[in-house]
């Protein structure tokens, strides 16, 4: 009876054991799972912060870009502009003697200073000014300040044609120049045109 009964409980026993050995295999499974699961939460941690990571370098980047951009440059100075050099008083001669040749009354009162538009307007004035340098030749000028004289050479004869700056430019002094060689009268320039005549006739 024994024995029976050892056969009949044999097979329990051995259905216990096969019971709890899956339990114990069924909690141990649950208790690693979560083990399981942990690693790749913390293996992600560092991954993310791997992402991030290049965000926080980029940084240095741009503050290199933006040290990197280039400088304004200070405005440069401008130097003033030369002022414009004024033709010699031997060159407006030359101009005053071809307007006298060509009778170009209102080319000399443009190369003439300002106060010697009444000194030509004197009798007899602007007639002696042609007849006494329509073949002149302009020579070497003397400066002195504001004024000049040049020497006019009409055939074995030379004058002395003065030029004062005015506007910024030399102009021929018809004033100091009448001063020195005034204009005969319409009157005795007449005269002496008629006297010439007369000879010419007696002869």
């Amino acid at each position: 009876m024994n024995t029976t009964i050892a056969r009949f409980a044999a097979p329990a026993s051995i259905s216990r054991l096969m019971w709890a050995g899956a339990l114990a295999f069924g909690l141990g499974s649950c208790t690693e799972k979560p083990a399981e699961e942990a690693k790749p939460t913390e293996e992600a941690k560092p991954a993310e912060e791997g992402q991030k990571a290049p965000e926080v370098a980029a940084k240095p980047g741009e503050e290199g870009q933006k040290a990197a951009a280039p400088a304004v440059a200070a405005p440069v100075a401008v130097a003033p502009a030369p002022e414009p050099q004024i033709p010699p008083p031997a060159d407006v001669c030359s101009e005053l003697i071809m307007a006298l040749k060509a009778k170009d009354e209102v080319k000399v009162l443009s190369l003439s200073t300002p106060a010697s538009a009444a000194a030509l307007s004197m009798e007899g004035a602007k007639a002696r000014l042609m007849q006494a340098l329509h073949e002149g030749m302009c020579g070497a000028a003397k400066v002195d300040g504001d004024m000049a004289v040049v020497m006019v050479q009409v055939g074995s004869a030379s004058q002395d044609l003065p030029f004062a700056k005015a506007d910024n430019a030399w102009r021929f002094d018809a004033p100091t120049y009448f001063s020195k060689y005034p204009p005969a009268p319409a009157a005795k320039a007449a005269h002496k045109a008629k006297a010439a005549h007369g000879k010419k006739h007696k002869k």
